[in-house]
């Protein structure tokens, strides 16, 4: 098949000049006249006001480009970006079609075209059902979890929360329960979306989808607090001070975690080394609790001479039984959740603990993600809970005077010094979460630190309280939080900042006026020419375009080809998935990490996944090699999102199936006129070129 690339790929290009136009490369919004090439090899001619098409950039552009105003070329990075003009935009229908492809990685069917050429409809009904189907909360989770930054959690941050350099738990427990952290603030937030409630509910809430793993081993933790010292200690009822293996009785796990058994801390452990020590038997006294933890979850970590799996208490779907959960203040020692009842855990809908739970920024992902330290001391979590709240970070020149400096590190804050700007705000707004953590993450006990002020003095508000929750809902009022979560989903949808004018805020409005009803801002943007590029904004300049990332790319590929591993059906697939850039986050930074240009590697990865997605599926119901007019029609409709109305679809059609009869041609030749080979070959090729197209591979052409 590689004999035919030349062509297939000269193919890829004439496609891209069936639909917008523009030069997939650059990371801000260009006007017509550029032909997009995924292809890689393939060096398109320059054209006017446009880059040469082979031409790469490095991947560290975040893709949020510098806006022009209206009627006004800007230059970016070398780019002369023309004004917007409204013959240079997309048509509704192919503005809707990105919106469609993004949330739910379908296309627009006959139907749909109609209901959006009908003059006089309203395309929001449209959005309104794309966003109930089940790929459209896939897309808003993973949006979440990035949004939030949850989903950076790693091995090292879960681990801190036991105060241990690692954890070993059995089998793929570990795995699951990191998943768990990580998706619970996204499955929230959906949870909050479709109820309808308001989205402040993200900086406030005391409630949280959780399973019977996280219930337990929050309130773990709760029993095992760690001082800022770092020093740990178990106050759970009753105390645990040593835990006991034994090779040769066998004892039931429930038996083992229940403290009115005899065999309470006593477990049964047939796996045990025989070279072990105590003639079968042997016990631990240090930190005999976090032993007992990790057999719960299946695992016997013992150094002495057995560290291995063994029978856990939970089961997979103590991981699996999500549900809503309140987390209250437990009143007194004895109403804490114990983690040793999983029995009743796994029927409770309330978590009691003395460590605050409240909104994204107390999540466990959260703080395991950006850990602290002694010298830290949180102000790096307050920064980044700013910029997840509010878009918004701290800079030296919005200085404004502090009520109170009891706060304030004078070691690092001298007035008059460089330093002193942020510290003199950031350090008493810091102490919301001094007030409430330790610097292991842990509920702050210290009555000295608890009575250090905390100030919030940012963006225009100031406002005292103590702890988390009052940061909670100071945050959750903050004019500046509607208009940092347009800018969010906006960002996300067209791969840079949103120009912010008469339409942003529209949608702002629109969102503040619903109540912060998360799903009401979605419909409105969503259909705005903000995301859809079918008009001209206020200070913006013209259409969108950008390389489809990973998980956009991954999702149209198993939604189109009815395919849930197109991503991951061998090894070599999921590692060139590798290459393809994701939607991130980094610390310090407001802008989310999007790269919106492509460059060989990106372009040889999308190449080879065709490739290998060629091979696998021609030769399925949807591609049949003996009926090749049916699998080129399902290239067109199907995989590339064309369907019989849509204005492209007879050129696109046309074109590809004058490149099978020649490929086909070749193949012939090939293949020693083998018929069957050369059409599966032929279509192959023409797979390859609906896969790498802009249309599949790129968003908003």
């Amino acid at each position: 098949m590689r004999a035919l690339w030349p062509s297939a790929f000269a193919a890829v290009a004439m496609l891209a000049a069936c639909g917008p136009t523009a030069e997939i490369g650059e990371s801000s919004r260009t006007g017509a006249g550029q032909v997009a090439d995924l292809s890689p090899g393939v060096v398109l001619p320059p054209t006017d006001g446009g880059m040469d098409a082979g031409s790469t950039s490095g991947s560290s552009d975040t893709g949020t480009g510098t806006e022009s105003d209206s009627g006004a070329a800007v230059e970016d990075a070398g780019i002369v970006l023309p004004a917007c003009a409204d013959d240079e935009l997309p048509s509704l229908v192919e503005g809707l079609g990105k919106t469609k492809s993004l949330l739910t990685g379908g296309a627009l069917d006959d139907a749909e075209i109609a209901q959006i050429l009908t003059e006089g409809a309203d395309p929001r009904s449209l959005v309104e059902a794309w966003l109930d189907e089940p790929m459209a909360k896939e897309t808003l989770l993973r949006f979440f979890g990035t949004a939030l930054q949850q989903d950076g959690l790693e091995m090292e941050g879960f681990a801190t929360m036991f105060d241990e350099a690692s954890m070993n738990l059995g089998g793929d427990y570990e795995g699951r329960l990191i998943r768990n952290f990580r998706e619970s603030l996204p499955r929230t937030m959906l949870q909050v979306m479709e109820a309808g409630e308001p989205f402040s509910r993200v900086v406030s809430t005391r409630g949280f989808m959780m399973t019977t793993a996280m219930i337990t081993t929050l309130a773990y933790w709760d029993a095992r607090p760690v001082d800022d010292a770092g020093v740990g200690r178990y106050r759970g009822i009753p105390a645990i001070d040593r835990v006991t293996f034994h090779r040769d009785r066998v004892i039931a796990r429930a038996d083992s975690f229940n403290p009115s058994h005899p065999d309470f801390m006593h477990f049964s452990q047939p796996e045990m080394d025989a070279n072990c020590p105590g003639n079968g038997a042997y016990s631990r006294d240090r930190k005999a609790d976090l032993h007992a933890y990790r057999v719960m979850f299946g695992r016997a970590d013992n150094e002495i001479c057995s560290d291995e799996d063994v029978e856990p208490l939970m089961t997979p779907q103590d991981f699996e039984d999500w549900r809503w959960v309140e987390v209250l203040p437990a009143t007194n020692p004895g109403s804490r959740t114990s983690w040793l009842d999983v029995s009743a855990i796994r029927s409770s809908s309330q978590l009691r603990t003395g460590t605050p739970r409240v909104g994204f920024f107390t999540s466990p992902a959260f703080l395991g993600g950006w850990l602290t330290n002694d010298a830290n001391a949180f102000r790096l979590n307050l920064n980044q809970t700013l910029i997840v709240a509010l878009g918004r970070s701290f800079e030296e020149q919005d200085v404004a005077i502090p009520a109170f400096d009891d706060a304030l590190d004078g070691e690092h804050a001298v007035p008059g010094t460089s330093c002193y700007g942020c510290h003199s705000r950031l350090d008493p707004m810091r102490q919301f979460f001094r007030q409430s953590f330790t610097v292991w993450n842990h509920e702050q006990m210290d009555a000295e630190v608890e009575a250090i002020p905390a100030e919030f003095l940012f963006a225009g508000v100031r406002a005292s309280g103590f702890g988390v929750e009052a940061l909670g809902d100071i945050l959750a009022s903050h004019p500046q939080f509607p208009r940092a979560w347009v800018q969010k989903v906006c960002t996300t949808m067209t791969s840079s900042e949103c120009p912010e004018g008469a339409e942003f805020d529209a949608v702002a409005a629109a969102f503040v006026e619903s109540g912060l009803d998360f799903r009401v801002m979605l419909v409105e943007l969503l259909v705005s020419p903000l995301v859809t590029g079918h008009e001209c904004v206020e200070n913006g300049s013209g259409m969108a375009t950008s390389i489809r990332r990973s998980r956009y790319f991954c999702q149209l590929l198993e939604e189109r080809l009815d395919f849930p591993s197109a991503c991951s059906f061998s090894r070599t697939v999921s590692d060139l998935v590798e290459s393809i850039p994701d939607d991130g986050f980094s610390r310090a930074a407001v802008e989310p990490v999007i790269i919106s240009q492509d460059d060989l590697f990106i372009r040889s990865a999308v190449e080879k996944i065709c490739e290998q997605l060629a091979k696998n599926r021609v030769r399925t119901e949807l591609f049949p090699v003996n009926e090749p007019q049916v699998a080129l029609t399902n290239i067109v409709e199907r995989l590339m999102g064309l369907a019989p109305s849509h204005p492209h679809h007879d050129e696109v059609s046309t074109l590809l199936s004058e490149h099978f009869a020649e490929a086909q041609a070749q193949a012939l030749l090939i293949n020693g006129g083998n018929a069957y080979r050369a059409r599966q070959t032929a279509l192959q090729s023409a797979f390859m070129i609906g896969c790498a197209s802009p249309q599949v591979a790129g968003i908003g052409f």
